[in-house]
């Protein structure tokens, strides 16, 4: 069994004020997968994009993680929250696009799940709240 997890972490402005809680519920899921990896013997890759984040003036999401082992995934140490929109679901199909070209994707003993950390919703992807909903199904 092998499963891949992708998660998006929103760091749009509005995260400001939860930046601390939204960090302590990333740690706290990562322990939790590694624990779970490890109990049941499960190869674990995890992708981690981080949501809305502002650099040079420009919001955008980028990956933090990359296809991973789960046993090399860090805690996280800092949570800044500063970019100006939210751009959730094209952060998501970051994750789908990436899942989408691993070379076991449709193999029969392989999951993908996706984990969403945010106060919110979207107000700034290409990507429509519908087409990424008809990708998830």
């Amino acid at each position: 069994m092998k499963q891949y997890i992708g998660i998006s972490r929103d760091h749009s402005g509005s995260m400001q004020g939860i930046a601390h809680l939204a960090m302590k519920d990333y740690n706290e899921q990562i322990a939790a997968i590694k624990e779970s990896a490890i109990r049941y013997g499960i190869d674990t890759i995890l992708s981690v994009v981080s949501c809305s984040t502002a650099t040079s003036g420009r919001t955008r999401n980028e990956f933090d993680v990359q296809l991973s082992s789960i046993g090399a995934v860090k805690r996280m140490l800092d949570y800044p929250a500063r970019g100006n929109n939210t751009q959730l679901f094209d952060s998501v199909a970051m994750l789908i696009d990436q899942f989408e070209r691993v070379p076991d994707y449709n193999s029969n003993d392989v999951a993908f799940s996706l984990m969403i950390l945010t106060d919110g919703g979207d107000n700034a992807s290409t990507t429509s709240g519908v087409a990424l909903g008809e990708r998830i199904k």
